[in-house]
């Protein structure tokens, strides 16, 4: 799969007492190819232009 990656958002929402927050990420890119189940055993050709999400949620809790 080729991918020319055109831009990177990376979004923090933080909580109420501002330790727990998730982090949103979300890619624009170009893809041409063949993308493959993990086990490779099936297969999708995508070409074009994509926004979409990479990482969904991600919780993450830091000490003050």
């Amino acid at each position: 799969l080729d991918v020319e990656l055109i831009k990177v958002d990376t979004l923090e929402i933080h909580g109420i007492d501002n330790n727990e927050y998730h982090t949103e990420v979300e890619i624009e890119a170009l893809f041409d190819g063949y993308l493959f189940t993990e086990d490779n055993q099936d297969s999708i050709f995508i070409t074009g232009y994509y926004r979409i999400p990479i990482a969904g949620l991600q919780w993450q809790k830091h000490d003050e």
